[in-house]
């Protein structure tokens, strides 16, 4: 039997270089019992709509549910069986999907996931079936294989290998659906060495949610994997890099890249046990620096403590700070998040088109300032920080600090997307706004308005 497997995505971003790590795991499980896999990252024109695969598999984020939608109705019209999963379709969303395809997934572990292939393989499911298949990890028996390695071998060389070192995320943040929220698991040390030692590639990504929360668990992945001297990207909270110790032992073990969650400079966010103000975080920031770190600072707008100065204070900071590279986006609400329940109800969501939940649009009210100063801001800062002499002097800056190499040629690159990105976002958001929409409860199932407005234990 032939799959394909595809991550779908709207917009030139990071998956062009780091591929989803779920595109790896379904295609080792899926060889191991001799099937024929082909995985990619495609927008909805790369699909391959001419297939000899009987299985097509689309890992799906809220802005890439409508393409995948139409993708599965001509798949299905050429005998295909879709399989829908990925963040958009976790707690009771699945419901949207249901009719549109063969089967949709939550989320799975691997006996699920060998189990359907082979309920497919014996024709229990068939193409065209009346009835939606709903699959569930409800038990969190999800792992990844100790042998991930193996699919780095396929990569392009400008992709690189992503190898996490923890499983799921014991927080509940409101604006998030993480993988497994609530459980926290570790990897074996020596796997992750074994992952690292049998990959060619020197730069490396973990993309755990929770990068550090176990300390000696990290320390001991770090002093285990130092002698390989890979460089490696990480994103992790301030908590973690206020940490001396631990981020002394992150250095030692290569990390070369850290993506902080600051999220606000707005007011002190007590957050994973860390509090930050714009002293502390430019200290951390030279901190990272002393040991050889690149530091990104992640922000987000819109938050209810924001007004509209916070676009001039988060611009300036970057402007007037060592900051290596900043993503600030605007808040996006998705659909299977509190937040977006919260929103819901308090009638301050007016765009419910899922390909509008791109960074792009405005899609909800936010507290503190109207929608119009919301994209104004919005406008004005992706315009600012996109200008071709912003861009330069941040690029003199990374060759001061890392000198020529292909290294930095690399993370000049990265730069490079994200200045491109911003430009992109700039004329989106100059775009003509939705107009305002009352409260959507007449478009969503019973289920999910019992579920929001916590009337059943789902």
């Amino acid at each position: 039997m032939k799959i394909d497997i595809y991550h779908l995505y709207n917009y030139f971003e990071g998956v062009n270089f780091v591929r989803p790590v779920i595109l790896d795991v379904l295609r080792l499980w899926s060889e191991r019992k001799g099937w024929q896999v082909r995985t990619k990252s495609a927008k909805e024109n790369g699909v391959d709509l001419n297939t000899n695969a009987e299985v097509v598999a689309f890992s799906v984020y809220t802005v890439a549910a409508y393409s995948a939608y139409r993708l599965a109705e001509k798949l299905q019209a050429k005998g295909k069986i879709v399989i829908l999963g990925g963040p958009h379709f976790r707690g009771l969303h699945y419901q949207e999907a249901m009719g549109k395809c063969e089967v949709v997934a939550s989320s799975v572990c691997e006996e699920q996931w060998l189990s359907l292939l082979e309920d497919i393989e014996a024709g229990k499911v068939e193409p065209g079936n009346s009835i939606t298949k709903h699959i569930a990890d409800t038990k969190n028996h999800f792992r990844y294989p100790d042998d991930l390695h193996k699919a780095f071998s396929s990569y392009s060389w400008y992709q690189i290998p992503a190898i996490p070192t923890t499983i799921g995320c014991p927080y509940d943040c409101e604006y998030c659906s993480a993988l497994m929220a609530g459980t926290y698991l570790k990897r074996d040390p020596e796997v992750i060495y074994e992952n690292m030692l049998h990959t060619k590639r020197k730069t490396l990504f973990i993309p755990d949610a929770s990068f550090g929360l176990h300390k000696k668990h990290l320390m001991e992945v770090m002093e285990a994997i130092a002698p390989l001297k890979k460089h490696l990207a990480v994103q992790t909270s301030l908590a973690r890099v206020g940490d001396k110790e631990l981020l002394k032992s992150m250095a030692q073990g290569g990390v070369k890249v850290i993506a902080i969650g600051i999220e606000t400079l707005t007011q002190k966010l007590g957050k994973h046990g860390a509090v930050s103000t714009p002293e502390k975080v430019e200290e951390l920031i030279r901190r990272c620096h002393d040991l050889g770190i690149l530091v990104q600072g992640n922000f987000i707008f819109g938050l209810d403590c924001d007004g509209p100065e916070v676009f001039d204070n988060v611009y300036n900071f970057y402007l007037n700070t060592e900051l290596d590279y900043v993503i600030a986006d605007n808040l996006v609400p998705y659909p299977q998040t509190v937040l977006y329940n919260n929103l819901l109800k308090q009638g301050r969501i007016i765009d419910q088109n899922w390909s509008h939940y791109d960074y792009r649009h405005v899609v909800f009210r936010p507290l503190n300032m109207s929608v119009e100063d919301f994209q104004n801001g919005l406008v004005s800062y992706h315009k600012r920080i996109s200008t071709s002499k912003f861009f330069l002097k941040r690029l003199r800056q990374l060759y001061a600090r890392l000198g020529f190499g292909f290294e930095t040629a690399g993370l000049a690159s990265y730069g490079l997307s994200e200045h491109i990105n911003a430009k992109g976002k700039a004329k989106n958001f100059a775009r003509k706004l939705p107009p305002s929409a009352p409260p959507l409860y007449a478009v969503i199932s019973s289920a999910e308005k019992r579920h929001i407005e916590g009337k059943n234990d789902v």
